[in-house]
């Protein structure tokens, strides 16, 4: 069979592992040549396309910052009471902050028992101590886990065993704003025998601080994904039906989270509306649809969102295909959804079926922009839970879909419509096996996509994207023979992470 068409390939419902995409005629450039720099929404742009998925067991704090650092993003869910939500959404704003602005402060009156309870709900080492214990107070001195014994000194006020702010490296605003005054002030620190420096006003009122912590980070991760003050961008995943959901809106955009997505099963009214008036009151806050799967659920919301989700019932973990009798197969709703939002500008997340390295690609290929992971990062140590032997006698950690009963029961019930009503389960509870740290896991899809791109015969995403639309990608469909050829069963599966029952 020759190679086909786009419009050809997708008559029927595919997965993806039932194509190949053509390979370039002759390679002409390296993988270092490979940007994968592409859009998650129309103003927020990745290193690397990669997100994760608003679920309970893929993405908490660990992993959030995980996904921003190595230039992806991570979308934090809700199954978890409201003000934890935003402790965790804080806490990765402030992980990697640049100039920190209203830092964490304390009185010298305060108690060190004060500190050991900012260090252990917060996880810093280091409480800026000014006059009246305000953000912007004068600065006195600082205090670190160098200078006190938890138990020895915790009904010890701060003043007697803070340093002094005579005795403190600092910077003075107005000395080193300029062109680039967060260069000269880690100019200072590095200079300093410090971890942090102050940054005071000429009255000596605290401003910021910067860390040692974040100039190492940015040597580590030069792709980290940041807004405009250096921080690290989030999203956060928001349930449309709640009387408290405008003032959960607020809230998040205090803390300053970058989007949300309005995590419903399907394109609901009640999530439409809620997404056009996010909106409204907030213009500048990215908005991700819900699951959309069609080209017309598309066309009508296109004045409403800055990125689709695509995806509906397509994933390992979900079964609301097997079911309910509905859904999409995944490759084409991507494929469809994806033309009809590019007439709009709208960007699309591949979100399902993600399983292996080489889906990342064909994703990309068929019109994705970014795309959503889910059990392709669970297992992870950066993954909630803890890790047991299962009866096989392998190391495993709980995974499942967010319509499974479990899950539903901690809050997800409500993205599926069934909170108050009789349950459905449109999802599974499974094992995965230990994948080790998803640093090293996401390296490794990165250097996966960037090979495929080059096979594709394509430096950038964008160049794809054109070729594709332009009818010059071609495609071969694969019989079950060639898929077992492919290496997609037999020895392949073993060097796989399983799902076990």
């Amino acid at each position: 069979m020759a190679y086909i068409s786009a419009k050809k390939l997708f008559k029927e419902g595919i997965t993806y592992d039932e194509f190949l995409i053509k390979p370039a005629d002759m390679l002409a450039f390296d993988t270092s040549e490979v940007n994968l720099e592409s859009r998650l929404t129309k103003e927020i742009t990745l290193k690397v396309p990669f997100v994760s998925a608003p679920m309970d067991t893929v993405s908490e704090i660990d992993m959030l910052i995980a996904m921003a650092l190595v230039g992806g993003i991570g979308s934090g869910h809700y199954n978890k009471p409201f003000e934890e939500q935003l402790k965790q959404y804080e806490s990765v704003k402030r992980f990697e902050s640049g100039f920190i602005e209203n830092p964490v402060t304390l009185s010298p009156q305060h108690k060190i028992s004060d500190v050991i309870k900012i260090r252990r709900e917060k996880g810093f080492s280091v409480v800026p101590i000014t006059e009246n214990g305000k953000p912007d107070g004068k600065l006195v001195g600082i205090i670190t886990k160098d200078d006190y014994g938890a138990e020895k000194h915790q009904d010890i006020e701060i003043k007697k065993r803070m340093t002094s702010k005579e005795n403190l490296d600092y910077a003075v605003w107005n000395e080193i704003r300029g062109k680039n005054p967060l260069s000269r002030a880690n100019e200072i620190l590095l200079e300093s025998h410090r971890s942090t420096l102050p940054i005071i006003d000429n009255k000596g009122n605290l401003m910021y601080l910067i860390t040692r912590n974040d100039i190492e980070k940015n040597m580590q991760f030069t792709n980290a994904t940041k807004d405009n003050k250096k921080r690290l961008r989030v999203l956060a995943a928001v349930e449309s039906k709640s009387k408290e959901r405008f003032d959960k809106i607020d809230e998040l955009v205090k803390i300053g989270v970058d989007g949300v997505i309005i995590d419903y099963a399907i394109p609901h009214k009640n999530a439409v509306e809620f997404g056009r008036k996010i909106k409204q009151k907030y213009p500048s806050l990215q908005v991700i649809s819900s699951n959309m799967v069609t080209e017309d659920q598309i066309s009508r919301t296109k004045d409403i969102f800055d990125g689709y989700r695509i995806g509906m019932g397509a994933s390992p973990i979900c079964i609301t295909q097997a079911m309910l009798g509905t859904g999409r197969a995944q490759p084409n709703a991507v494929y469809e959804t994806a033309k009809k939002a590019r007439e709009y500008n709208i960007p699309v997340i591949a979100d399902g079926s993600i399983s292996k390295p080489g889906h990342l690609g064909r994703a990309i290929a068929i019109g994705a922009s970014t795309i959503m992971m889910g059990t392709m990062l669970a297992g992870t140590k950066e993954s909630p839970g803890e890790y047991r032997i299962n009866e096989h006698g392998i190391r495993v950690k709980t995974h499942r879909g967010m319509g499974s009963e479990e899950a539903m029961k901690k809050g997800s019930a409500i993205r599926y419509g069934s909170e108050n009503s009789r349950r459905v389960a449109q999802g599974v509870t499974a094992e995965v096996t230990d994948k080790g740290s998803v640093y090293d896991l996401l390296l490794d899809l990165e250097a996966a996509l960037k090979q495929s791109l080059q096979y594709y015969g394509h430096r950038n995403i964008k160049s794809l994207h054109n070729a594709l639309y332009a009818g010059k990608i071609k495609f071969e469909k694969l019989s079950m023979a060639a898929q077992y050829q492919s290496g997609y069963y037999g020895l392949y599966a073993v060097k796989q992470p399983k799902l076990l029952k």
